[in-house]
This record gives C-alpha cells, sequence and structure tokens, in this order.
C-alpha cells in the first residue's frame, strides 16, 4: 500500500539519505542537497510541509520539493511562481508508478495554493506529458577578457574586494537586490542563506559612493545587483583574467547593468527560461495586467483563450480605455477563440518561439500586440 502526503520534519533524516542515494545512484559524488540548498532545505516546520513524498509500507519511496517563488517581472508584475526541484525515486521503490502520481499531484497542489505558474530544471520529454514547456526568455551572453579593458574609466588598476562571509554586508547587498526588475521576492533571511549556497565566489566594488556585487560560479555570473559604474569595476577586473557568461533577463526592463554587460559581450543570444507550465492562465494575464493596459492601448472588442485540459477559459475585454481580465467557464458548445495544451499556451504566453496557431490568429491584434509577455527565472533562485 503506498499513499502521498506532506513531509513532517521527522522526515528530515531519512528524506536526505533517500534523496541522495537516488541521486547517487547516477553520479556517485553527488553532493547532499542540504549542502547545496541550504536557503530551502532545512529542518524546520516552516520547510519541511514544501515535500510531497510517496509512502509505500511505511517507508519513503519517492518525493519532490514545491518552493515558493514569488517573482518581480519587469519591475512592475508580480507573479505567484513556484518551483519544482528535488525529484527523486528511491531505487527500490523504481518503476511502480509512483514519480508519475507524485507529477499529477504537485499540479493538483499547485492549482489549489493559487499559484500562477511553475518552473523546473528538467528533461522537456519526461516532464511535457504533465503539461510542462521550455518557454520564458533569457539572454545569454559571453564576455572575453580580450574585449573588456583592465584599467578602470580613470585609467587606473583597482581590484574588488571579495566577500568573506561578513554578515555586516548582507543588507547593503541585499537592498541592492531589491532594485532589480527581475528578482524573486526574498525576505531579509532568506538572502542571507541564499548568499551561502556552495561555489560562490561573492565580489564587491563599494568605493566613491558607488556599490555593486556579482556572485560567481565557475566563471558564469550568477547574480549581479547595484550601481553600474561600481559593477564596471567589478568586470573590468574579472573578465580579463577569466572570461565570463552570464544570462540576463529580457529588455522590457532594461537597466544600466544589462545595458553594461551587453556592451561588454562577445557573444549575445536567445535562450529558454526554463521549463515553465502555467497552472492558470487567469491568473498569469491578471498578473500582467499594467503590461496589458499597456500594449492594448486604445482597443476595443474581446478575445477568448482556454486551456485544452481544463475547464478555465479567460476572455481579454477592452473598450478603448480599459482591458479585463475575465474567467469564464469552457464551453463545448461556444469555443474560445483559440485553445491550447499547456505547453503550447506557456509558448505562446512566453516565448520565446510560438506554437503553431490556427490560420489567421498569429495576426490576431491581441494576439501580436500582446504576446509573448517577459518572464525570466534568475538562476540563484532555483532549486
Amino acid at each position: 500500500m503506498h499513499h502521498i502526503r506532506p513531509a513532517c520534519v521527522a522526515d528530515f533524516p531519512v528524506l536526505m539519505e533517500r534523496i541522495l542515494a537516488s541521486f547517487s545512484d547516477g553520479s556517485p559524488t553527488h553532493p547532499p542537497f542540504d549542502i547545496i540548498y541550504p536557503d530551502v532545505i532545512r529542518r524546520d516546520a516552516a520547510c519541511m510541509p514544501e515535500w510531497l513524498l510517496v509512502e509505500s509500507d511505511g517507508e519513503i519511496a519517492a518525493g519532490l520539493q514545491l518552493v515558493p517563488r514569488p517573482l518581480v517581472i519587469a519591475g512592475e508584475i508580480e507573479l505567484k511562481a513556484a518551483g519544482l526541484g528535488q525529484v527523486f525515486c528511491y531505487p527500490p521503490f523504481r518503476r511502480r508508478g509512483y514519480m508519475s502520481e507524485l507529477l499529477v499531484a504537485v499540479n493538483e497542489k499547485m492549482a489549489a495554493d493559487g499559484i500562477a505558474a511553475g518552473f523546473l530544471g528538467g528533461d522537456r520529454l519526461r516532464y511535457g506529458r504533465y503539461g510542462w514547456e521550455t518557454a520564458g526568455n533569457a539572454r545569454e551572453v559571453g564576455i572575453s577578457g580580450r574585449l573588456v579593458p583592465g584599467l578602470d574609466s580613470n585609467g587606473k588598476w583597482w581590484q574588488p574586494r571579495r566577500w568573506d562571509g561578513n554578515v555586516e554586508d548582507v543588507p547593503r547587498m541585499a537592498a541592492a537586490y531589491a532594485r532589480l526588475p527581475y528578482r524573486a521576492v526574498r525576505s531579509a533571511a532568506e538572502f542571507a542563506r541564499v548568499m551561502q549556497r556552495p561555489g560562490q565566489a561573492i565580489w564587491f566594488a563599494d568605493t566613491d559612493g558607488e556599490f555593486a556585487y556579482v556572485s560567481l560560479t565557475g566563471n558564469s555570473i550568477a547574480e549581479y545587483a547595484g550601481d553600474a559604474a561600481a559593477l564596471d569595476r567589478i568586470i573590468r577586473y574579472l573578465a580579463p583574467r577569466m572570461g565570463l557568461h552570464a544570462y540576463l533577463p529580457p529588455d522590457a526592463a532594461e537597466s544600466a547593468l544589462e545595458q553594461l554587460l551587453v556592451r561588454y559581450a562577445g557573444r549575445v543570444s536567445v535562450t529558454s527560461a526554463d521549463m515553465v507550465r502555467v497552472v492558470s492562465v487567469a491568473r498569469v494575464l491578471n498578473s500582467y495586467q499594467p503590461m496589458l493596459e499597456r500594449r492594448l492601448a486604445g482597443w476595443s472588442g474581446a478575445f477568448s483563450l482556454a486551456i485544452a485540459d481544463s475547464a478555465e477559459a479567460v476572455a481579454l475585454r477592452g473598450d478603448g480605455r480599459r482591458v479585463r481580465v475575465e474567467l469564464v467557464t469552457a464551453d463545448a458548445g461556444r469555443p474560445a477563440e483559440l485553445t491550447l495544451d499547456r505547453r503550447d499556451l506557456a509558448r505562446l504566453l512566453f516565448g520565446p518561439c510560438f506554437p503553431p496557431l490556427p490560420p489567421g490568429l498569429a495576426e490576431h491584434e491581441v494576439v501580436r500586440r500582446v504576446f509573448p509577455l517577459p518572464l525570466y527565472w534568475p538562476p540563484l533562485s532555483r532549486v
């Protein structure tokens, strides 16, 4: 007999042992998960209920974690999102369908919890069957040290400071992070724990009233925030020594920081944010209401959009001044103008590549003016 249940604090030791054993089965040097993610994997009453476990004959057989990840998009959109991670099945319990049951259950939980969209990093073929699709967009840049002058703007050599873990530095870092137009919402405690993720080298520039920090993982910029002049000094120090790689958010609310990194880039390309599942199209579009108002300024009319495997449908209605998002019930007798499965819906809403659409709908005024919407999942917010 087996059933699915949330985890509790008492499960922690066995859960950590089982998940590590599951991943070590294919990667014998895999580090413990509570070491990798000190910000999201903790033995406390706040964290443990985020886990869904399959218990089989009294043993933990499989599990996953659904981590709340509210996002700020383009400085104005607040999106209630969640990240799915730590998906495992303990080897003795494989090939029993437990993982399929868990993925169905977590999708139901996201809907019940009011989540608009979910994120995960994983295999598209595996998770696509449950409504997940590669979507969203980011810019990928490569910065060659040959293209970046090592001297600062005053023609002097300058070396930033590497963070030694001093907690007195954290509030200033958190304040700089909170000004980013694309970010995951973090409390002060969460910010400090994220900075404790292993493998990071955090560099500061703090001079002449300008402050910035950069978190490096290898030669990849995992996070950056602060003043552009201070970030410039950090990049001028680091890039000639190692070359840099970074993911940047969409340019819908580009700041001086992104402009600086793009200016130094020898290579720029567009990539997806990651795997996305649209839990509720109504919640997504309501979250993006300020952007809808701008993109459909002056529009009058109605446009309906439905999810193929759901009773949920929405109608966008404009009167030339305002745009409303109305939740309606999908009606087989009066089908929506556009009905898509969740995977194609993610591609339509967020790009970077549109799905095939029925004739004429790709040029519909609403489709043409509204989509894709910007969506970005910051690297240090992944779980």
